[in-house]
């Protein structure tokens, strides 16, 4: 059997027209917010520029054993390289959690966000006790009452079985065949996208420094009487921040250490 959408009740005032030309949706409170879009409406809705980056909010079992994955395909300019969009699986529990919440993207970026089939009728029925709701787009801290800024949520996805249909038909959807074509083998790594940036000291000089000494320390214990130790070192983020810097350090030098002990 089927799993169907429900019928969604939202309050459109077709005389708002949001900065990219389209109808804004607004929720029961009255304040602008986001669109309900199928999946061919998330791939055009937003041309010439590439489809909003999306985060999977379902459990990373669902993710893995299928999910979304969409290239930008920009043939008709020979001097545009095809361009990936971003999609992010972000279980809603390590969001809420804050395991995970400092991987959102910046509240002043717009992105989209798929429903898992299990939360659409708290997210279409009952906005004032749903879990997404209160994340996304409550404008006040529960934890200390201050006032606070939305994410820019511009699309939102539901998930039925219609919509996996649409994505196969598409050519949207990747599905786990093997379960050894996804598991991380000890000389292979893999970055995992992001929503963020790092900040621009981390992201050039450091890491730059990091990367040679890296790779100095690597050459001299690969030369040190044959033995082929494996290269450790400590970075100490002493900031009060997310954590997103050395998130970022710890994937980039994971990745360039395994690229370089194994060219691809």
């Amino acid at each position: 059997m089927k799993r169907k959408t429900p019928e969604v009740s939202m309050h459109l005032d077709t005389n708002t027209i949001d900065d990219r030309g389209q109808p804004s949706t607004f929720t029961s409170n009255g304040e602008c917010g986001y669109q309900i879009v199928t999946l061919v409406e998330w791939i055009t809705s937003h041309k010439p520029r590439q489809p909003l980056p999306l985060v999977d909010l379902r459990a990373k079992s669902y993710f893995d054993s299928q999910h979304l994955s969409y290239k930008a395909n920009n043939s008709s300019n020979e001097n545009v390289s095809d361009t990936t969009v971003t999609i992010v699986n972000l279980p809603l529990s390590t969001l809420i959690s804050g395991e995970r919440s400092c991987e959102l993207p910046p509240r002043h970026v717009e992105f989209a966000i798929l429903i898992p089939h299990h939360d659409i009728p708290s997210f279409t029925n009952n906005v004032t006790s749903c879990k997404i709701h209160s994340l996304f787009f409550a404008t006040k801290s529960k934890s200390t009452s201050q006032s606070r800024k939305p994410w820019l949520v511009r699309q939102v996805l539901l998930e039925d079985d219609d919509f996996w249909e649409e994505a196969e038909r598409l050519g949207l959807l990747t599905v786990k065949v093997d379960d050894h074509v996804t598991k991380n083998h000890n000389n292979t790594f893999q970055r995992l996208p992001r929503l963020w940036k790092p900040d621009p000291l981390i992201q050039s000089d450091v890491l730059r420094l990091l990367k040679d000494g890296l790779q100095n320390n690597t050459t001299s214990t690969c030369g040190s009487k044959g033995n082929n130790k494996q290269t450790t070192g400590v970075v100490l983020d002493l900031g009060s921040g997310a954590g997103r810097d050395i998130c970022f350090l710890a994937e980039e030098l994971k990745d360039y250490y395994y690229s370089s002990s194994n060219p691809r």
